[in-house]
């Protein structure tokens, strides 16, 4: 059964209390309410019972004050109310309600206007009875409660030497605004660094851990390999084929002062010979192959030439001092 609550649309008239399962913040808010009638009808002490009896709409209730109307006419409005406690809620409410005030501990998640105030409608249940908390007993046990976090900082602050329980609750207030103020500035600036971070990371972008390790380790790898010497065999081939000096390319138009492809790569480089250039690349010219060809003929017809006329020279010395010696003998 849901718990009965009070209705008071008239200030002027009667409040009713619902037939619902009674509780003791019920019957502290019918109290409250029938406060507001008295003073807006102004009532006498000797006629609020009197006024009050046909709010309760309750069965059990209705029974009662028909059974015992004329007793109940004679008591004064808080014992009559005492009454009602003591016939319609359990014998150990108010220890219940005092160990609620007392268990109600503040959280992480809690907000603490919101915690402090249920504790205080908590301790209101309990007005007009031994169990109930002053303002000194409740700002003591406000404070025992706190979240830790919350009570460090209050420490710090020097907020626990406030002995007044409203001054208390509008400091840790005005704390916590000036902190969440802090962090919305602290989060406000994280966001604009990371986004400057990325800003920057997009414009200049940096090898990652794992591509530097990979560079590393295949530079470490990696064996330096030098390119071979220039032999005269190996320039006599740069100069038939029209070749560089620096890049050791077949068939270059230019020289190595403005040679655009620089020194060949000694990982890559291949050793000159008539079929391939120094980068590997294929001699493809036909006519340059006749062309070595007749050349490399022509020293050897040259040679041969110059050894056949070296020979008629000599013989024809030899034949010449022959002829020199037979005519002294005659």
């Amino acid at each position: 059964m849901a718990p009965a609550t009070v209705k008071h649309l008239v200030i002027k008239y009667c409040p009713m209390l619902t037939a619902s399962e009674l509780t003791s913040k019920a019957l502290n808010d019918l109290a409250d309410a029938h406060n507001e009638f008295f003073i807006a009808k102004e009532v006498d002490e000797a006629d609020r019972v009197k006024k009050i009896l046909g709010g309760f709409k309750n069965v059990h209730i209705q029974d009662w004050i028909s059974c015992k109307r004329d007793c109940l006419l004679k008591l004064l409005y808080d014992d009559f109310i005492a009454e009602v406690h003591k016939n319609y809620l359990s014998a150990n409410w108010k220890e219940h309600a005092h160990a609620k005030v007392l268990s109600c501990k503040m959280s992480t998640s809690d907000k603490f206007w919101d915690w402090c105030q249920q504790v205080c409608t908590l301790n209101i249940v309990l007005h007009r009875t031994t169990s109930y908390l002053d303002d000194a007993a409740l700002h003591n046990q406000l404070e025992a409660a706190l979240e830790e976090n919350l009570y460090n900082y209050c420490l710090s602050e020097k907020i626990n030497c406030i002995t007044t329980l409203k001054d208390w609750i509008k400091h840790i207030l005005k704390s916590i605004q000036s902190l969440q103020t802090t962090l919305s500035r602290a989060c406000l600036n994280k966001v604009l660094l990371e986004e400057t971070a990325n800003l920057c990371n997009a414009k200049c972008p940096t090898l990652t851990n794992n591509s530097h390790n990979v560079n590393t380790a295949a530079f470490s790898s990696s064996s330096l390999q030098y390119c071979f010497l220039l032999d005269p065999e190996k320039q006599k081939l740069l100069i038939f084929y029209n070749e560089c000096f620096k890049c050791c390319h077949f068939y270059q138009n230019h020289r190595g002062a403005d040679c655009p492809n620089g020194f060949p790569d000694g990982a890559k480089y291949k050793k000159i010979t008539a079929q391939c250039d120094a980068a590997g690349n294929p001699r493809c010219k036909a006519e340059n192959s006749a062309r070595m060809s007749s050349r490399s003929a022509q020293p050897a017809q040259s040679t041969q030439s110059s050894k056949a006329s070296k020979g008629k020279a000599i013989a024809a010395i030899t034949n010449g001092a022959e002829a020199n010696d037979s005519s002294d003998d005659k």
